[in-house]
């Protein structure tokens, strides 16, 4: 899980993550789940034990996205998953299912599945994945 724009372009580009925390195990069907950190974050890391980044909140739970202007996808070793409300991705994550959804293709190629249809969800999606 990548909680900022910057860094997921830069793992786009680069394919890795290079500040992350790996949890075995840690998705809804047992998967390996990274989580990325910024460099403050790994800063607060070897500052105070039990230390979670934005990204590790956001995924654990222990905060929560803001429904109003919510945007947040997961991405799968083939698939895309993308959201417009906190509500649906924190289902997501639990169950590794999503209930509805509009479905397309994004620039890399891969399968992309819209939670509800909304133009403006697929464009915003679209537009940070543009090279």
């Amino acid at each position: 899980m990548i909680s900022d724009a910057k860094d997921y372009k830069n793992f786009v580009k680069l394919g890795e993550m290079p500040l992350a925390v790996t949890k075995f195990g840690a998705g809804p069907n047992g998967e390996t789940v990274k989580m990325s950190l910024t460099k403050n974050e790994t800063k607060g890391m070897e500052k105070k034990a039990g230390f979670r980044g934005g990204a590790q909140n956001l995924y654990e739970g222990t905060v929560e996205g803001l429904n109003k202007g919510f945007f947040g996808f997961v991405m799968t070793g083939d698939h895309y998953y993308v959201f417009d409300n906190w509500n649906q991705l924190a289902s997501f994550r639990k169950s590794g299912q999503m209930t509805t959804a509009d479905s397309g293709t994004a620039p890399d190629g891969k399968p992309v599945s819209y939670a509800f249809t909304s133009t403006e969800l697929e464009k915003r999606f679209q537009d940070l994945n543009a090279q």
